[in-house]
């Protein structure tokens, strides 16, 4: 397809909305990660395109209204709804900066948009009949099995699979009366630190004995915790979710039944369950927003909510 004049333009204005993202601080007073620019500006990128399939002949700050609810249209036809709902979110930005840069309609706050909004569904818990089998298949000696073993017991405390991945052997404290690992925040600093049960600390110190007598390894009390068998380098993200799949089949199991993050949502459920109190549970996952809480802690809230009703014995007292 030629160029345009329009297709010049967008191209212009898409720049200069990537170059004042990098060049200003979130809500959050925080630089702009580049994974966020560049999901905002996928989503750009994606509009700008359906408008030069369709013949428009200006820049973004000529699009109307229709045209912006006709693109989403169009996008939900070929993707699923969640995914044309983040489309949709990772455009606010832009429109916002469109209107301030052209002074033009905000067409993120016309009361003509149509919002697409997700379904409501509780994010799904996993069942104790799966960790436990998990845990069963990787109950052997050798070193991914001690490796995964551990890695596993650690998911089950809810640290977010950025975290698990930037562990480092100085982050576990295993001989104080409380053991622990710290969870590594942003530049560098521990946000917070996690306590560990004795099976935990248990299953630490085998993998660590392990890992000690790996080929590439020099100093065993330092480096990333979690380490590939053949190559002694760090396990990735990749790594994890690519490891739980495998071991889901060993256990029985689809491999789509499992992935990183439901840890993190059965963490919060048992955590509720168990009597933790909303504060507590914030401060295990590093949540500063209550409203996180909510959502992950309604997958089982019903169940919950059930057992405790019947321990109170409130029918049996009439």
């Amino acid at each position: 397809m030629p160029d345009t004049a329009g297709q010049s333009a967008r191209t212009e204005q898409r720049d200069l909305f990537a170059d004042s993202l990098r060049a200003e601080n979130s809500k959050r007073g925080k630089p702009y990660s580049e994974r966020t620019i560049g999901a905002y500006l996928d989503a750009v990128d994606s509009l700008a395109r359906w408008l030069t399939r369709t013949g428009h002949p200006d820049g973004f700050d000529t699009m109307t209204i229709g045209q912006f609810n006709t693109y989403l249209a169009d996008y939900l036809k070929g993707h699923t709804l969640g995914g044309t709902v983040t489309k949709q979110g990772n455009l606010r930005m832009f429109l916002k900066h469109i209107a301030e840069e052209y002074d033009t309609d905000n067409l993120w706050t016309h009361p003509k948009r149509n919002s697409y909004g997700r379904h409501e569904a509780h994010p799904p818990v996993l069942s104790p009949d799966l960790i436990t089998a998990l845990l069963k298949v990787t109950s052997g000696k050798t070193f991914e099995d001690r490796r995964d073993h551990a890695l596993i017991r650690v998911l089950l405390h809810g640290p977010r699979r950025t975290e698990v991945t930037s562990m480092r052997v100085e982050h576990l404290d295993l001989a104080s009366v409380i053991r622990t690992f710290a969870v590594i925040g942003l530049k560098g600093r521990p946000s917070r630190r996690i306590d560990l049960g004795d099976r935990d600390v248990l299953a630490l110190k085998r993998w660590l004995n392990l890992r000690a007598r790996h080929r590439r390894i020099r100093t065993p009390g330092e480096g990333a915790l979690w380490i590939a068998d053949k190559t002694g380098a760090a396990l990735k993200g990749d790594g994890i979710y690519q490891m739980l799949r495998r071991r889901a089949v060993q256990a029985g199991y689809p491999p789509e039944v499992i992935r990183p993050h439901l840890f993190r949502h059965t963490m919060a459920h048992e955590a509720l369950s168990s009597g933790l109190s909303e504060s507590e549970v914030m401060a295990k996952a590093g949540w500063k927003d209550r409203a996180m809480v909510d959502r992950y802690g309604a997958s089982m809230a019903e169940q919950r909510a059930l057992e405790a009703f019947a321990r109170s014995g409130f029918s049996d007292r009439y």
